[in-house]
């Protein structure tokens, strides 16, 4: 089982914060391997993470193609199509592609430390 926490939401920074918390502990009291999906993106984009912003208005039209980590829903995370690889930028710019970029680290650290044979 991988943990993933949830990603910071527009207008309830601080309770989906409080959230996360949760998350956290439960992973460490269980010892379960953790993506702190919203630590990655308030780190990335600490500033300007939330696609509901006034300067993202204009790339709202579909609200999934803003170039910021959370959509213009506030809720989810955004998928423009301009940045659909895994280049720092689209890691700044499109949040699937920056939790698929995560999970998949998550994965490999799995098979490396825990499923890797013993030598």
């Amino acid at each position: 089982m991988l943990l993933t926490t949830i990603p910071p939401r527009s207008g309830l920074v601080e309770k989906s914060k409080a959230f996360a918390d949760v998350q956290r502990k439960v992973a460490i009291d269980f010892n379960l391997p953790l993506i702190d999906f919203q630590a990655e993106i308030l780190a990335r984009r600490p500033d300007d993470w939330d696609g509901t912003l006034a300067k993202f208005r204009s790339d709202a039209k579909d609200v999934y193609q803003v170039p910021t980590l959370i959509a213009a829903d506030g809720v989810h995370p955004s998928a423009p199509g301009k940045y659909a690889d895994y280049s720092e930028e689209a890691l700044k710019k499109n949040g699937f592609q920056l939790r698929n970029v995560l999970t998949l680290h998550a994965y490999a650290d799995v098979i490396r430390l825990v499923l890797a044979p013993a030598k």
